[in-house]
């Protein structure tokens, strides 16, 4: 998730985070509680009631969900996995895993996590909404639990339809990789039963739409098309990791960069370096060692009467931890790194001296490249010194378990 979001503070040692597009749909569906659903429901409360029970509902529904990502996120954690979050935006909420699970019983065990949470919490709203009525008092708070209640029930259901990337399309890929051992194929399999699904999805919403449900109808074709994105993406995902899951960083990077010293000044490396080589930034290198990197912006700081008297090293900027990446690591760690970090290239090191660089546009290409092989994916074929594709190799990126509506 690379959108703008909020932090909030952690829960189980688990990142939470929420984006901005979760607000928009907050007030929307808070709009509509106050509204319309309550005052179906519960008619005659006076207006003050309603609005009190469509903020309950709208904060209900952040934790219920919010429950639902933290199932995934413990069991997914109980069997190694790393976790890099729980993210709420418009259409829910994911579970930003960091790895892929190594069996077909964990993939089946996390992704089934979410629906039987939310099959326990509209179980334990319908019980506790009960007693209410009989006891004679709180007709608002009975009403705001049902639907609660009821909500989560469906939750739990439109999860577990058998389409990727929702939580019953993995459990589909679970089970079809049980029955073959092939988690290529599997994927593939799950992820055109979302596609057929989202498509299902935009008709059934243009047939609302034409019938008078617009606004049902609309959300059900946002909801469709972002299915069947998301579907696409994680075949493509899958493409990627089958294709270059064995290639290491030193296979694919640009060796020997050229590097500036610290000790030159600002106009040499403009005339001797940014001039004739035409990069933006360059490395600053002492030793072996990347001390930091100098380009343009940096440059721009200064007036023109300063260049002939500045040292590259007064300008520089310090690399981090973040910037640089082990010439024997995964190429799709290299994604990963590039992604978590917000860069567009890695200084890639050999014991800690330079050795090459790795530019995002070059993975973009490669990455390309092995989505242009689909049977070699589909069919468990690897680049050179690739793992098996019956079983999913490493991977590090962002990996979202469900979509929530």
């Amino acid at each position: 998730m690379t959108s703008a979001r909020l932090k909030l503070p952690q829960v189980l040692g688990i990142p939470i985070f929420v984006d901005l597009s979760w607000f928009f749909v907050a007030a929307l569906i808070g709009w509509s509680l106050a509204a319309g659903v309550f005052p179906a429901l519960l008619p005659g409360m006076p207006r003050p009631v309603y609005l009190w029970m469509a903020v309950a509902g709208t904060l209900g529904l952040f934790v219920c969900v919010l429950l639902h990502e933290l199932a995934h996120s413990v069991v997914a954690r109980a069997f190694g996995m790393r976790i890099n979050g729980i993210t709420l935006f418009v259409f829910g909420g994911v579970a930003e895993i960091a790895d892929e699970p190594g069996k077909p019983s964990h993939e089946f065990l996390v992704a089934i996590a979410g629906p039987a949470a939310s099959g326990v919490i509209a179980l334990a709203c319908w019980a506790v909404s009960q007693p209410f009525p009989v006891l004679g008092g709180w007709p608002a708070a009975a009403a705001t639990l049902a639907y609660l209640g009821q909500l989560n029930a469906y939750l739990a259901l439109f999860n577990l339809v058998p389409a990727f990337p929702l939580d019953g399309g993995r459990v589909l890929r679970a089970a079809l990789w049980r029955l073959r051992g092939d988690y290529a194929w599997a994927t593939h399999v799950s992820a055109a039963c979302g596609d057929l699904f989202g498509l299902f999805l935009i008709a059934l919403g243009f047939w609302n739409t034409a019938t008078g449900d617009v606004m049902g109808g609309l959300w059900g074709v946002v909801i469709g098309m972002f299915l069947r994105n998301a579907a696409a993406s994680g075949y493509r995902d899958m493409q990627v990791r089958t294709v270059l899951g064995g290639m290491r960083v030193a296979d694919i990077m640009t060796p020997d960069p050229i590097f500036v010293s610290p000790q030159a000044v600002v106009g040499d490396f403009l005339t001797r370096y940014v001039y004739r080589y035409h990069h933006r930034s360059f490395p600053v290198v002492w030793d072996g060692r990347v001390m930091g990197v100098v380009g343009i912006p940096q440059v721009a700081t200064l007036t023109p009467d300063e260049w002939a008297a500045t040292p590259v090293r007064d300008i520089m900027v310090p690399c981090g931890e973040l910037d640089f990446i082990a010439a024997d690591a995964g190429v799709v760690d290299a994604f990963r790194r590039l992604g978590e970090a917000g860069r567009h290239r890695l200084w890639v090191l050999d014991h800690g001296r330079l050795v090459g660089v790795l530019a995002a546009r070059d993975l973009v290409v490669l990455a390309s490249l092995a989505t242009d092989l689909p049977a070699l994916a589909r069919h468990g074929g690897t680049a050179p010194s690739a793992r098996d594709a019956s079983s999913p190799p490493h991977f590090t990126g962002p990996n979202p378990l469900d979509i929530h509506t």
